[in-house]
């Protein structure tokens, strides 16, 4: 069926988005001769097939805009046909109705000046090339409702760049699932204020897909509407511009990471009903101040608030039975919350409870969580017995805390990094320093450890650059791996002597260490336990020492050291364990070769280096290094303790000495070998004092042990 064509032509004009259309009547203008007139439904060539329309052609010299009705003859348009408005070059815009569900193969070919497509429902089908060669820009235009059938708005729909006039749905894309709709997507593009609907053709919004507005940058606020009951996860993560958001009274949960790197939302309303809030749910909005969780909040998940730089107080309700992560290093919903001074609970919440800001359990024995902007705590419950893992983790702003005696454990990692904590008192309770429990407490100075303690964990005072002092009880057994690692401010410290083992890397890195005492229980060095302690100048094992084996560059780069003697029960030496002991000279073995691991154990010595090793002891050979028995040595000092005791014998009185004797006085001789002076008197007479004879009768014999020095004796009657 051909529709007529007649001069007198009506022009349409579509007065609004919807599918009624209004004629006008016909304008006509005259110009030089040549008519122009507006396209009309009398430019269309249609077919009836089974009671519905299909456009099949379009007068070429139609022009300006055009409107297809939704029906013609009282029957449905349910499509346009191929070629049928093709090179139809004046067409500027057209309208197609909702009733069009398919467009053939080349239907707008060529229609170079068509820049506006309007179309009032879903997206139709469209054949090969059907919108091929129109005019440069041209655009789907949809109503919010339908568009999502097209794309988010922007988006590429078969040439045509897809627009949007509704507003706000413009810009979102949705499912339906049993009438009900979900938000699964909005253009990046979208900006402002953006007020999602309650309802999407007359269905109800009940969820925000994950991931929905996930890197909508430009977004400054947003309202969800009360019958959404749940936020998915990263539904807004990265909308780095969103200042304000409304939360609706009916969401029920709020999906991991929903609002994550929201940088510029500083404050969010969490509705009574809301219970639970998903792990990193607002991790790193740095913009955020403060926060309220309602009596509904039933559990906190990991990383909930981490990075929340500017939040400086939480409220906790009733409801809360659970912090996921509490107690973790790097899921811990509370970490990085630098400026955090407060932590509320409400009175009447089961689980949890608070003093002065300060995070406990109910009971008031256990304390969970510092908040990390504290700057002192000097009021800790009486009742408390146990301080948590991580309980002041990453505290940077504690300076001092007071601890109780009540207090019997402190879990690992509990005073991590509070890098300006000087000092702490630690109870006497206390029987052993977990893991990491003071780890990079640089302002710490001095600490005393309690008679109690049996051992000091891995890492526990690792990069405690500041500590000089440290007191260490008798009952201490074993010192971890990393304890005491880079302390560079240590100069000394006492080994407790029931000490048995040393750890792994325990003194690297001690840099201002001069000395050490290994007691004589220590059975192992371990590896790197004093490597680079280039101030260490003696190391003294325990007579009876009951050292076994020196690890892997154990004192690799001791640059002071001079001289260590290596007890007899040593069967094992690392690889490299003195490599680098640059004035090292003197390297005494007690007893027979230990295995050296490879040939670099003491490379680098200087050049008058000297391993000395018992007589008749096996398996010394070294390249580079001078070695000699212990033989030599011993002789060496018999030879030179004789030639002492020569030059004290040879030694004889000064002139000066002798003129200060009385008259008369004899110097005697003593015998070298006893050490005594033997003394026989006989008396004789004389008449002229010439010739003397001797008297009759025994003489005199006086035997005298003369002491080291010299003496003076007199005759005395």
């Amino acid at each position: 069926m051909l529709a007529g064509c007649s001069n007198s032509r009506l022009f349409a004009r579509v007065l609004s988005m919807q599918t009624e259309t209004r004629i006008l009547p016909a304008l006509l203008i005259f110009s030089a001769g040549v008519s122009l007139r507006a396209a009309d439904l009398s430019d269309l060539s249609y077919e009836i097939n089974r009671g519905s329309v299909t456009i099949t052609d379009c007068d070429t010299e139609a022009t300006g805009a055009l409107v297809i009705p939704e029906t013609i003859a009282s029957k449905p348009v349910t499509g346009i046909g191929e070629n049928a408005f093709r090179e139809c070059t004046s067409l500027t815009n057209i309208t197609i109705p909702n009733s069009v569900t398919s467009i053939g193969d080349f239907a707008f070919q060529d229609c170079t000046s068509l820049t506006s497509i309007i179309f009032l429902g879903t997206a139709p089908t469209v054949g090969n090339d059907g919108f091929d060669n129109v005019g440069d820009g041209a655009k789907a235009i949809v109503p919010g409702e339908f568009h999502s059938s097209f794309g988010s708005v922007g988006a590429d729909w078969n040439g045509l760049t897809v627009d949007c006039v509704d507003g706000a749905i413009c810009w979102l894309t949705w499912t339906t699932t049993d009438d009900e709709v979900t938000i699964i997507d909005c253009a990046t593009e979208a900006t402002g204020a953006l007020v999602i609907p309650g309802t999407i053709g007359d269905k109800p919004v009940t969820s925000i897909g994950d991931n929905a507005f996930q890197d909508c940058t430009s977004l400054t606020s947003i309202n969800i509407p009360e019958g959404v009951t749940s936020i998915g996860d990263m539904a807004f993560r990265s909308c780095a511009n969103l200042a304000e958001v409304t939360i609706g009274e009916g969401v029920t949960s709020i999906g991991q990471y929903a609002f994550l790197v929201c940088t510029s939302l500083t404050s969010i309303n969490i509705p009574e009903g809301v219970t639970s809030i998903g792990q990193g749910a607002f991790g790193n909005c740095t913009s955020l101040t403060s926060i309220t969780l309602p009596n509904s909040v039933t559990s906190i998940g990991r990383e909930a608030f981490t990075g929340c730089t500017s939040l400086t107080s939480i409220t906790i309700g009733n409801g809360l039975t659970s912090i996921g992560q509490l107690n973790s290093a790097l899921e811990n919903p509370f970490k990085g919350l630098t400026s955090l001074t407060s932590i509320n609970v409400a009175g009447e919440n089961p689980n949890y409870a608070s003093d002065a800001g300060v995070l406990y359990n109910k009971n008031y024995t256990i304390l969970l969580r510092c908040p990390e902007g504290k700057v002192e705590v000097h009021s800790i419950p009486d009742s408390v017995t146990s301080i948590a893992h991580r309980a002041f983790y990453y505290c940077s702003s504690l300076t001092s805390v007071t601890i109780p005696e009540s207090v019997t454990s402190i879990g690992y990692s509990a005073f991590y990094y509070c890098g300006s904590l000087t000092n702490i008192n630690i109870p006497d309770g206390i029987t052993s320093i977990e893991n990491y429990t003071f780890r990079a407490c640089t302002s710490l100075a001095s600490i005393e450890l309690p008679e109690g303690v049996t051992s000091i964990g891995s890492y526990a005072f690792r990069e405690c650059g500041s500590l000089t002092s440290v007191t260490i009880g008798d009952r201490v057994t074993s010192i971890g791996d990393f304890a005491f690692r880079s302390c560079t401010g240590l100069v000394s410290i006492e080994l407790p002597d029931d000490l048995f083992s040393l750890g792994h890397e325990v003194f690297y890195g001690c840099t201002s260490l001069t000395s050490i005492t290994i007691p004589e229980g220590v059975t192992s060095i371990g590896n790197a336990a004093f490597l680079g302690c280039s101030s260490l100048t003696s190391i003294t094992f325990g007579e009876s020492s009951q050292l076994d084996s020196i690890g892997h560059t154990a004192f690799y780069q001791c640059t002071s050291l001079t001289s260590i003697t290596i007890p007899d029960g040593v069967t094992s030496i690392g690889y490299e364990a003195f490599l680098g002991c640059t004035s090292l000279t003197s390297i005494t073995f007690l007893g027979d070769a230990p295995t050296f691991w490879g040939p670099d154990v003491f490379s680098g010595l200087p050049a008058n280096a000297l391993i000395t090793y018992p007589g008749g002891a096996a398996g010394y050979t070294f390249e580079g290094v001078n070695i000699q028995s212990a033989l030599v040595d011993q002789l060496q000092t018999a030879i030179d303790e004789k030639d002492a005791q020569i030059a004290e014998l040879s030694q004889r009185p000064t002139l000066q000495e002798v003129r200060d004797g009385r008259p008369g006085s004899v110097l005697l001789s003593v015998d070298s070998e006893t050490g005594t002076v033997v003394l026989n008197f006989t008396v004789e007479e004389s008449e002229d004092l010439i010739t003397w004879t001797p008297v009759e009768g025994p003489g005199v014999s006086q035997t005298l042990t003369l002491p080291e020095g010299k003496r003076f004796y007199r005759f005395a009657h």
